[in-house]
């Protein structure tokens, strides 16, 4: 399947949405709902899962992830309304996912840091 980053946004967003777009029901609320419940916890991961979506928190917050072949993410933030997109060339199957993790992490971070400064107008540092 071919994605551009947009197309994996407005995917985030549609769930964020509760499947609305544009003001029509693309996918039913209820499946949304259904799809983000746990139905298995994964001990390597370290993250639930639902259906095509993982299931984790992350600084405090609720976020739920799906990942594709090399890297490819789409992670919602629902309390924060944001869609997080990461299209990357990770080293195939079996890299160490912290890493990985770490670098959302890092992202994160620096996405509440700017919300942050823009309420207080304080300057944001750059991740090093």
């Amino acid at each position: 399947m071919y994605l551009t980053p947009r197309d994996m946004a407005s995917f985030g967003q549609l769930y964020l949405n509760n499947g609305l777009f544009k003001g029509k029901q693309l996918v039913p609320a209820t499946w949304i709902e259904s799809s983000l419940k746990v139905s298995f916890q994964d001990a390597w991961a370290g993250a639930a899962y639902g259906y095509g979506w993982w299931l984790k928190k992350h600084f405090g917050y609720n976020t739920y992830y799906a990942q594709g072949y090399g890297g490819q993410t789409i992670m919602n933030i629902p309390d924060l309304n944001m869609v997080i997109v990461i299209t990357a060339d990770y080293p195939p199957l079996f890299h160490d996912h912290r890493e990985r993790e770490q670098k959302i992490e890092d992202l994160i971070e620096f996405a509440l840091q700017v919300t942050s400064s823009l309420k207080t107008r304080e300057p944001v540092s750059l991740l090093e």
